[in-house]
C-alpha cells in the first residue's frame, strides 16, 4: 500500500502541478519565473546531453540515434500535428506502467523486478520531455520541471543501493487488497479533475486546482497511515520528499495564495464542498482511461 500511494501522489502531482503553474505564470513576476525555469531547463538539458554523450541510442530502435549534439538540438523543433496526436498516446501509456497501471502491472518484489520498473520510469521520463515539445509555452516548462524533479527521485530510490533497499522494504505492505483501495482513489483524484474540466470558471481554475492537490494529498496520507501499520510514518517523510522534489517550486509559486486544506475551505468552501461530495468509483477502470487529455483540456484553458 505504501508505494502505491506513492504512486498516487505522483500522479496528482503530475496532473494538478502542470495545470497550476500555467495559470500562476500569468500572475507572477516575469523576473521571478524566468529565473526558475532557467535553472529547471538548464539543468534537464544538461543531463539530456550528458546520457546521449554516454549511452549513444541505436539508430534502429529510435528516431534519435544520433548522439550527435548538434542534430540533437535540431530535434528540439516543435513536432507537427499527427506527430504530437502519437506522442500523446505514447506519453499517456508511458505513465499508466510509471503509476503501475494495468492488469499485467509487477509490483516489483526484488532487485530485478525494481530495475525492470526503474527502467519504465527513466523512459516516462524521456517521453514526457519529448511530448513537452507539443504543449504551450508554459505547459511546457512546468512539465520540464516536473521531470527533473522525476529524475531526480528516480535517481534516488533506482540508482542509489539504499534507496532501492527502502523502496523493496515498503513494497511489502503491498496486498492486492490495498491496491484496489490506491487505484480507486487514483481514480477518485480524476473524477474530481473531470469536475473540474467541465464545470469550474476560469476565474476559479487556479484557486481550485490548489485546493484539489491538497485534498487527494492529504487523503493520500490517511490512506496510508491506516492501511499499512509497520511504518506508516517513515511511509509518510518518504512521499514528501517525493513531491518536494517534484512540485515543491511549482506549488510554493503557483498556490501561495491557498497552502493548506484550512486556508482553502475559508477562502472557497462552496467549491470545496463540492468536490469533497463527489464520489469515489464503484469499480475503477484507470487502463481504459485518457489520463493526459485532461491535464491538455484544462492547461489550454489556463494559458488562453
Amino acid at each position: 500500500m505504501k508505494y502505491c500511494q506513492l504512486f498516487a501522489t505522483f500522479a496528482t502531482v503530475f496532473t494538478l502541478c502542470i495545470t497550476i503553474e500555467a495559470r500562476s505564470a500569468v500572475n507572477l513576476t516575469e523576473v521571478m519565473m524566468k529565473r526558475v525555469y532557467r535553472n529547471m531547463e538548464s539543468a534537464i538539458l544538461d543531463e539530456d546531453i550528458d546520457e546521449i554523450e554516454h549511452n549513444p541510442i541505436d539508430s534502429t530502435n529510435s528516431s534519435r540515434g544520433d548522439s550527435s549534439l548538434g542534430r540533437y538540438r535540431k530535434s528540439k523543433s516543435k513536432p507537427d500535428p499527427e506527430l504530437c496526436i502519437s506522442m500523446e498516446i505514447e506519453a499517456d501509456k508511458s505513465f499508466k506502467k510509471l503509476f503501475m497501471i494495468g492488469e499485467d502491472l509487477i509490483i516489483p518484489r526484488n532487485e530485478t523486478e525494481l530495475q525492470i520498473y526503474c527502467k519504465h520510469g527513466k523512459s516516462a521520463m524521456k517521453v514526457a520531455t519529448r511530448y513537452g515539445k507539443c504543449l504551450k509555452p508554459f505547459p511546457r516548462q512546468v512539465l520540464n520541471i516536473i521531470v527533473h524533479g522525476g529524475k531526480k527521485s528516480l535517481k534516488e530510490y533506482c540508482d542509489a543501493t539504499k534507496g532501492r533497499a527502502e523502496i523493496l522494504k515498503h513494497l511489502e505492505c503491498v496486498t492486492p487488497e490495498t491496491s484496489k483501495i490506491f487505484y480507486n482513489s487514483l481514480e477518485h483524484g480524476f473524477r474530481r479533475i473531470d469536475y473540474i474540466s467541465a464545470n469550474v470558471h476560469d476565474d476559479d481554475l487556479l484557486s481550485t486546482l490548489c485546493c484539489t492537490f491538497h485534498l487527494i494529498y492529504n487523503q493520500t496520507i490517511d490512506l496510508v497511515r491506516h492501511h499499512c501499520s509497520k511504518s506508516p510514518d517513515s511511509t509518510v517523510r518518504l512521499i514528501r520528499t517525493i513531491v518536494d522534489n517534484i512540485a515543491k517550486d511549482v506549488l510554493d509559486l503557483g498556490c501561495g495564495k491557498w497552502p493548506s486544506l484550512d486556508s482553502c475551505d475559508s477562502q472557497i468552501p462552496q467549491i470545496m464542498e463540492k468536490l469533497r461530495s463527489i464520489n469515489p468509483p464503484e469499480k475503477t477502470e484507470l487502463a481504459k482511461r485518457f489520463l493526459i487529455g485532461p491535464v491538455v483540456s484544462i492547461a489550454s484553458r489556463l494559458v488562453a
